[in-house]
């Protein structure tokens, strides 16, 4: 029963980590195709648009920054490239357009002036190349 408890708490962490993900890059000038596209392969957090690029976003929400980005491995690269190379192919509509992968890390981060802890959002653009494990 605690275990299914902390499962569906983390579940809505992550759902609320993907809106504040989402609204931060519409805020910067992002397009967002689509939210938790699911494919055979897993899923893409985000799917956005900007200037001639479809990018695909993965979304970690941990303690610290450099957790967030370590905890994109090789396997879950791979996952998000075969998802994104099926969106291309389902979507006629940006075939023409270059693809991104990103991530964004959210985590709380304390003040220095009054220790107050505030959520901090880092996007990390073009985190890896395709193909490169």
């Amino acid at each position: 029963m605690l275990k299914r408890i902390r499962g569906q708490l983390a579940y809505e962490r992550g759902l609320q980590s993907e809106k504040m993900a989402a609204q931060y890059l519409e805020e910067h000038g992002y397009e967002i195709l689509k939210m938790r596209y699911k494919t055979k392969f897993g899923e893409i957090d985000i799917v956005a648009k900007i200037d001639s690029l479809v990018v695909f976003v993965e979304v970690k929400a941990r303690q610290n920054y450099s957790d967030g980005v370590e905890a994109i491995g090789a396997k879950s690269r791979k996952r998000i490239e075969q998802s994104a190379l099926m969106f291309m192919a389902e979507h006629d509509a940006y075939k023409d357009l270059g693809m991104r992968f990103d991530v964004m890390v959210l985590y709380m981060q304390k003040s220095a002036v009054d220790g107050n802890a505030a959520m901090q959002i880092e996007h990390l653009d073009n985190a890896w190349m395709a193909g490169l494990m």
